[in-house]
């Protein structure tokens, strides 16, 4: 695959599910979100040495998707979480919960619509996606392995980093920025496979377990400080105090695995900077490739 044709892809995922997002579609909330951030990741690629100002703003509105529709899907997951343990733990007395998030959903999304501007985000998206911004793609072709291996390193560095700063301890948002330097890893080693650089399937499958490891881990936590929340305006139920135990029994069995699977996400990392420095020896452009990554590093 092309990088011409990859980008294309990815455009065309967020574009065909934008319209059902704006809708408040769960699933295609979901779609968008993560089509998004796979454009993200390759867009810098695309930009190469000189990044032109088309591709500078389809990544930044990439990124205003991402955001954007990040609280209503948190909402969206919250509530399918506390479906699920309704049935298993078989709880009650969690109506009050069950509202206030479905409360909580309906002002985030009316906050998305706000920001979105409802149909015009998709015209926006057509007007940054036009053939105009794709033409010079491909005269990266030469170049691709190296960027790739530019951007690679950059995201593997800051995985790094992210694990070493969550260290031992439960720390909230210590956690999530892991699980976002996992994902962000994950999506650009998707591009060694989807470039058809090498194989690197097992990584992408130990990322991907890391990702919905901490991914569950940030879920439980939102949906736990709901419940806290309505705890400290009303005296809690048994109902809630069930839950609220179920959810932080989760949350220190999801902890533990993270913490048991740190070796083998430093497996990865190291397998990946073996992998970039093996693609940085496959560019035949005469002048060292750079590749705007460690700027962008905590950009959700």
């Amino acid at each position: 695959m092309t990088l011409a044709s990859l980008v294309s892809r990815h455009i065309r995922a967020v574009r065909a599910s934008l319209p059902g997002a704006l809708r408040g579609d769960a699933g295609e909330v979901h779609k968008v979100r993560v089509s998004s951030r796979r454009l993200r990741e390759l867009l810098p690629v695309v930009a190469g040495r000189s990044p032109g100002r088309r591709v500078k703003k389809l990544r930044r509105f990439a990124r205003t998707l991402t955001r954007t529709l990040g609280p209503v899907r948190e909402m969206d997951v919250a509530i399918e979480q506390l479906a699920f343990l309704e049935a298993r733990e078989h709880l009650r007395g969690i109506a009050a919960v069950r509202r206030a998030i479905a409360a909580e959903r309906g002002r985030r999304r009316r906050a998305m619509l706000e920001r979105m501007g409802g149909g015009e985000a998709a015209r926006k998206l057509d007007r940054l996606a036009s053939s105009k911004m794709l033409g010079g793609v491909e005269d990266l072709r030469r170049d691709a392995p190296a960027l790739v291996a530019a951007w690679l390193l950059a995201r593997a560095a800051r995985l790094e980093e992210a694990i070493e700063a969550a260290g031992s301890l439960y720390e909230v948002e210590r956690l999530h920025e892991a699980r976002i330097a996992v994902k962000k890893l994950r999506y650009s080693l998707e591009l060694v496979q989807e470039l058809r650089l090498g194989r690197v399937a097992p990584d992408l499958r130990r990322l991907k377990g890391a990702q919905n490891l901490l991914g569950s881990l940030h879920d439980l936590e939102v949906l736990a400080g709901h419940a806290r929340s309505l705890d400290s305006k009303a005296p809690p139920g048994p109902g809630r105090r069930v839950l609220v135990g179920v959810l932080e029994e989760e949350l220190r069995h999801h902890h533990a695995r993270f913490l048991r699977g740190r070796d083998a996400l430093s497996g990865v990392i190291a397998r990946v900077r073996q992998r970039g420095g093996e693609l940085a020896g496959l560019e035949t452009a005469g002048s060292p490739v750079m590749i705007g990554g460690p700027a962008r590093a905590h950009s959700r």
